[in-house]
């Protein structure tokens, strides 16, 4: 009876053997693991892309640097953040452009709520912009205002979500303590996930008895 489970193993590892290099073949790249050494070999595509659009698929324009790309299941659309073109591309289930929208400047990322309301991340103009779907802008958030946001940092939303209560979820250039939650009229309301810091004992001490000059001198214990 062990040898049954034995022969079922080898029969297998020799079909995955036997079809890799076919399934290599039909993909524009090899997939691969990493053995106990830290040695990469090849394995068994996991995904196997069914097309490839290129940027000349959507205009003489095409496509520059692209960073986000959203889609809309309910309408069966799809969202481009064209970031070095500064604009924003939509397009229908077979990847016709339906309307491009601009204004921007490096968006990195957009996102449609179920209210077809369309949040882009404005990186380069320091903001978050709420549009409808024939483009008028309907709200603008640039940089919150908080006593936990320094005066001096500079607001470069990279990436945002948006939840079925309207809140907006942002992830920040240089931001380290989590989403920067605002609500639904971009009031920041603090920051949402935030990576718990466990100071040591050392640490809370030095935090205690040093003077403000002294905190600014790295520790070397």
């Amino acid at each position: 009876m062990a040898k049954k489970p034995l022969c079922l193993l080898f029969t297998a590892i020799y079909i995955l053997v036997a079809i890799a290099p076919r399934i290599s073949a039909e993909v524009p790249y090899d997939s691969y693991i990493y053995n106990r050494w830290g040695e990469t070999i090849l394995a068994p595509h996991s995904y196997v892309p069914g097309r490839i659009y290129q940027g000349s698929d959507f205009g003489e324009q095409g496509l520059d640097s692209p960073q986000g790309m959203f889609v809309y299941r309910r309408r069966s659309e799809v969202y481009i953040a064209d970031t070095g073109n500064n604009r924003v591309i939509r397009l229908n289930s077979k990847w016709e452009v339906l309307r491009v929208y601009e204004g921007f400047k490096e968006p990195s990322d957009v996102f449609v709520s179920d209210r077809n309301q369309i949040f882009v991340a404005d990186t380069g103009n320091s903001r978050v912009v709420v549009m409808d779907m024939d483009g008028n802008f309907t709200g603008i958030f640039g940089k919150p205002e908080s006593d936990l946001i320094s005066e001096d940092f500079i607001y470069s939303p990279l990436k945002l979500v948006v939840d079925k209560g309207g809140r907006i979820y942002v992830i920040a250039q240089g931001v380290n303590k989590g989403l920067m939650e605002l609500d639904k009229d971009g009031i920041f309301k603090g920051y949402y996930g935030a990576t718990k810091v466990h100071v040591s004992m050392t640490d809370y001490l030095w935090k205690v008895f040093s003077t403000n000059e002294q905190r600014q001198i790295p520790m070397d214990f």
